[in-house]
């Protein structure tokens, strides 16, 4: 019998809830919601991006809740492209499960067209939006720029998505040749700087 009723018990739990719950769950994701965070917050989050690293990494948030509806419609969350600067080729790195085994890939210059992305209306959304001082503030900048460097590395992100999805994207800091990782997290900061 109690095999029974633990068969019986899960499977009312899995008919009244949807995959997005399972993914939720998962991966700790918290509630999806654009939200005021202290700059300390943010910057904690995304540490281990910043930390043990030479190369060049800016850390952006949103200026203002107005816009983050135009952040999810024109380019979405999350999202990983990386750009060879020698090519002007923008990959996309879109199955989090298997970013380690793309990092590998292109580290050993084995860079299947799978990745490659086809069109580049979403990576041009996001770094104009980036690079709109009314749409964005830089948080942090650290490290030193080295324009020899091959790749530069754009993840639109958000705090919201919890640690194990970080985990899953922190391999791209492991990329041989980076110039720069730009990263725009979906919080906002009403102090951040106003980019010059």
């Amino acid at each position: 019998m109690p095999k029974f009723s633990l068969f019986l018990t899960l499977t009312i739990i899995i008919s009244f809830s949807s995959c997005e719950t399972a993914k939720r769950t998962y991966l700790g994701i918290g509630k999806t919601e654009v939200a005021y965070r202290p700059a300390i917050e943010v910057i904690k989050y995304y540490e281990p991006f910043l930390t043990e690293h030479t190369h060049k990494t800016k850390l952006y948030v949103i200026s203002n809740y107005e816009i983050a509806n135009t952040a999810m419609k024109d380019f979405g969350f999350p999202r990983i492209f990386i750009k060879n600067r020698h090519t002007g080729v923008v990959y996309e790195l879109n199955c989090f499960e298997d970013i380690k085994a793309n990092i590998d890939d292109i580290n050993n210059n084995v860079i299947d067209e799978y990745i490659t992305l086809e069109n580049h209306q979403e990576f041009d959304n996001l770094t104009a939006f980036i690079n709109n001082k009314f749409n964005s503030k830089l948080l942090v900048y650290s490290g030193n720029e080295d324009a020899t460097k091959k790749w530069d590395v754009y993840i639109a992100y958000a705090t919201f998505l919890g640690k194990k999805l970080r985990k899953m994207t922190l391999p791209v800091t492991t990329i041989k040749d980076i110039n720069e990782v730009v990263i725009l997290d979906l919080s906002i900061d009403e102090n951040a700087l106003t980019i010059e």
